[in-house]
């Protein structure tokens, strides 16, 4: 009986271990999170300089804010989807301004393999 209890404590440790590291920081919000994960895989694939990536993570960090806000709008969803489509163009604009024209070709194809895997917002 001693073993059940003992396991079944570890397990119940481990799931809210594994759960508040899945969780959003204190102070963080989801699009904050979002922006960061995005930046670190551009960093590594894209090779962002220190001032290309403090940029880029302003414009995600505005791009994941701005997708996570259109979840909750109340409009038909062909003008949500529209504002979406919207938001995706305002926000490779802005990455074109920053980047190199090799960086966003490769931005690109990170656009397209993440869609590819069913990763819409992902970036």
């Amino acid at each position: 009986m001693k073993k059940l209890f003992t396991i079944l404590a570890l397990m119940l440790f481990a799931f809210s271990v594994n759960a508040q590291e899945s969780a959003v920081a204190p102070g963080e919000t989801s699009a904050q999170k979002r922006a960061f994960k995005a930046v670190h895989k551009m960093k590594e694939q894209i090779q962002l300089t220190s001032v290309q990536e403090k940029e880029v993570l302003d414009i995600m960090t505005n791009h994941f804010t701005q997708i996570e806000a259109l979840k909750t709008d109340t409009r038909p969803a062909g003008e949500v989807d529209q504002a979406r489509d919207s938001q995706r163009r305002a926000t490779e604009l802005a990455l074109s301004q920053v980047l190199t024209q090799g960086q966003m070709l490769q931005y690109r194809q990170m656009r397209k393999e993440a869609k590819a895997q069913g990763h819409n917002d992902e970036h």
